[in-house]
């Protein structure tokens, strides 16, 4: 249902912004951990929490910088095809501007 506003926020969220948010809640998570279980606890937990956010970031990381090359690829190609139609537009003009040439018989009979 939300998934249009997800994929906005993991895609046009800098990736920092993300990292900052998961040092956030790794450190939130390893204080509430050592007043609970005690540091060695404490210290392994966050260890495994800091883990999984990296992940998540080299996750969204990799999302990010994907989406960008397909946006350079699609680009590249909408201005090749851009280049390619003004050029026939181009050649078109120069093939037509001279108009002597429109009653010129090819041997094709045309019944209309």
């Amino acid at each position: 249902m939300l998934d249009w506003f997800w994929q906005g926020i993991v895609y046009n969220l800098p990736w920092w912004v993300w990292l900052w948010l998961g040092i956030i809640v790794v450190s939130v998570f390893f204080f509430w951990a050592r007043t609970v279980g005690g540091l060695k606890n404490a210290l392994l937990m966050a260890g495994a929490a800091a883990l999984a956010v990296g992940a998540g970031i080299i996750n969204v990381r990799g999302r990010q910088r994907g989406a960008k090359d397909q946006q350079e690829r699609d680009q590249h190609h909408a201005n090749a095809t851009l280049d390619k139609a003004h050029s026939a537009r181009a050649d078109a003009r120069a093939d037509n501007a001279d108009p002597s040439g429109l009653r010129d018989d090819d041997g094709f009979r045309r019944d209309d």
